[in-house]
């Protein structure tokens, strides 16, 4: 058997597999944290794997899915609350929403908005690049003191600088 090279195996694990059927790829667009749980909770309608998708700014591949279920988030783009120094918002709000949210109480987003269309949810999941001072977090997500998630089990799970440990694992990841 000839030895794969590097290239055969980047290759593999890069490039699309050939399939000899349609694979059906389920959407759902859920209004609520309710509707969320229901997609969860129902897998004969939304297959696994159940991959959230925002804005698809991401230049990888985790927006697709060659089989299970995509949720669109943006239709969850509410501003839920405010306070002297938090927002409270869905994650499928665009930080241009929201900071155009803040701009009307001369507040502004920490860190670099370099793509305002990216989702909440899609920027705290991830870097943003952005020039920092020392002490003073640069990544949007670096801001978040809480995040209300929906488990596997369609309940919600409420992280909060209460957990820090968990919270940082949420953040970014």
């Amino acid at each position: 058997m000839p030895q794969s090279t590097a290239i055969d195996l980047y290759e593999s694990v890069t490039r699309p597999v050939k399939r000899k059927a349609p694979v059906k790829v389920t959407t759902a667009r859920p209004r609520s944290a309710d509707d969320i749980a229901a997609i969860l909770t129902n897998p004969e309608k939304f297959p696994s794997p159940v991959r959230p998708t925002g804005s698809r700014s991401s230049i990888t591949r985790c927006n697709e899915t060659a089989t299970g279920t995509t949720v669109d988030m943006t239709a969850l783009d509410r501003v839920l609350g405010q306070t002297a120094t938090t927002v409270t918002v869905q994650a499928g709000i665009r930080l241009r929403d929201l900071a155009e949210h803040l701009a009307h109480d001369n507040l502004e987003l920490v860190g670099d908005c370099s793509d305002p269309n990216r989702t909440v949810g899609g920027a705290i999941s991830s870097s943003a690049l952005g020039g920092g001072l020392p002490g003073d977090g640069s990544q949007l997500a670096s801001s978040v003191c809480q995040i209300t998630l929906i488990n596997g089990l369609g309940k919600r799970v409420e992280i909060g600088e209460n957990l820090p440990d968990l919270l940082l694992l949420v953040r970014m990841s």
